[in-house]
């Protein structure tokens, strides 16, 4: 079938009332009456044939808004566009500085972010905004603080990612942005603060999880019809700290309690995906899935932190990654992977920050899996603005990927050395999404003169402001496309 809306067409005269009824436009109609609109009709079906077509023969230069959805192990625009999702933790408003507006140092950092080809920002939330005393919460913060980054990250391109940390990197601090002072106060400056969340208890009785799973309900009813949010990830890098020695804390503690804040944000009609992070370190088979639909499986994948500094860490990446694909295969999941930590090391941090080799590798090895991941982290540069330093990680970070495909992904990879870049999708048809294909080329190696080779054939444009190139495909169900520098 050539077209894909419902046309009707119907005017009166004075003799009579003349209608033509076309459903579908498959280019199959009987006019009854009205035979002096069938030149016109013929016409308008002609014009709309090429653009009506998957192939897009007569596409529009520009893609739409990207809104993302989870289905089965990949994730999807609207128009069923497989999506791959390269992104950044971005903590400006977790650490309580002022965004700095529109025309602000935040808005460069995003701005920075486009350019380097990423379209996704994971975005902490801190508790203490959203419930600064006990059972006293309350959105104002989100509209100052968070809402303009949303805007913003969108108006880049980007997807959103929220998340929220339960407990202090560390001891507990009363003066941490991201926790409310009334939690440390709860359960004193020596606690364990990993512990304290999972045993401790508020100032009236309530569980601290209890509370911070209030929050989240908040959270999602404010976010609940907001389509550029990709994702809610409930659980930042839970960790047991010295509780439940002995015991599987990923299978007893951990997804059981995901699945009570998973409840909570349904609850609050909240549709949006749920990002699912093990326990921290943890390479146990994530068994049943405790999230319902919609999950994406997203393990934080550090073994450089405190290994040996060589960038396989304690045992190689490659299997780490492997491990991870299978984990997200036994819940038919898309996988969201968190590497690095500070590039470079940050001062006064016993955790050694991440080399450029590391973050390549890493880069590497979500183009070998066809996987989505995130840089982590990117903090402002001083407690006082949201700005970031994006040069230590700017020329690593921009790597050539297919962004969105109109089929389905099969092989991608990147030699750094030659330049070259290949990616092979193959038709869908179950979902048959149409053209384009998305791919960002970074500035280096690239600039604005390389070859693209299309197999077996297609057509291509290029938009040197964003990066982007547009593919269209010719015939044939399984498509090839190399670029590689002019002359390399």
């Amino acid at each position: 079938m050539f077209f894909k809306y419902i046309v009707r067409y119907t005017y009166a005269i004075p003799t009579g009332r003349r209608s033509l009824d076309f459903s579908a436009l498959g280019c199959s109609f009987s006019p009854v009456r009205g035979r002096r609109l069938l030149p016109w009709v013929l016409l308008a079906c002609l014009l709309a044939l090429p653009a009506c077509s998957d192939r897009g023969l007569l596409p529009a230069p520009t893609l739409e808004p990207l809104e993302v959805r989870v289905e089965g192990r990949w994730l999807r625009d609207r128009r069923g566009r497989v999506v791959l999702l390269r992104g950044a933790t971005y903590t400006a408003s977790e650490t309580g500085v002022d965004f700095g507006g529109f025309d602000g140092p935040g808005e460069e950092t995003l701005a920075g972010l486009e350019h380097l080809g990423l379209n996704l920002v994971r975005l902490p939330i801190a508790w203490s905004m959203v419930e600064p005393a006990p059972d006293q919460r309350t959105t104002h913060e989100l509209h100052l603080d968070v809402d303009p980054i949303v805007r913003l990250a969108a108006a880049h391109g980007m997807g959103v990612v929220l998340t929220m940390r339960h407990s202090p990197r560390g001891g507990c601090d009363e003066h941490d942005p991201a926790i409310p002072r009334w939690v440390c106060a709860s359960v004193g400056a020596e606690t364990d603060p990993s512990c304290a969340f999972w045993t401790g208890l508020g100032p009236s009785g309530v569980p601290l999880r209890t509370h911070f799973a209030r929050t989240w309900a908040a959270i999602a009813d404010h976010y609940r019809q907001d389509a550029r949010i990709v994702g809610l990830d409930l659980l930042d890098e839970p960790a047991a700290g010295a509780c439940f020695d002995g015991t599987p804390f990923e299978h007893e503690h951990v997804r059981p309690y995901v699945a009570q804040l998973v409840e909570l944000v349904r609850q609050a009609n909240a549709e949006q995906a749920i990002v699912y992070e093990p326990a921290v370190g943890s390479t146990e088979s994530p068994g049943a899935n405790p999230l319902g639909r919609t999950p994406l499986y997203s393990p934080h994948v550090w073994s450089q932190r405190r290994g040996p500094p060589a960038d396989t860490g304690t045992e190689p990446l490659a299997s780490v990654y492997d491990g991870a694909m299978r984990a997200a295969a036994e819940w038919d999941a898309p996988l969201l992977v968190g590497f690095g930590a500070d590039l470079p090391k940050r001062p006064g941090r016993a955790i050694r920050g991440t080399s450029a080799a590391f973050a390549r590798r890493s880069l590497h090895e979500l183009d070998r899996h066809l996987a989505s991941g995130f840089y982590d982290a990117l903090r402002p540069t001083d407690p006082t603005s949201p700005g970031v330093d994006l040069e230590p990680v700017a020329r690593v970070l921009a790597r050539p990927y297919a962004r969105r495909v109109a089929g389905v992904p099969t092989a991608m990879t990147f030699d750094v050395d030659s330049g070259t870049f290949d990616f092979r999708f193959d038709d869908d048809p179950a979902t048959r999404p149409p053209d384009p294909t998305e791919i960002f080329l970074p500035d280096e190696p690239y600039g604005d003169d390389f070859v693209v080779e299309l197999r077996p054939s297609g057509r291509w444009t290029f938009d040197a402001h964003t990066r982007r190139l547009l593919v269209y495909r010719g015939p044939g169900s399984s498509h090839h496309l190399r670029v590689r520098p002019a002359g390399g």
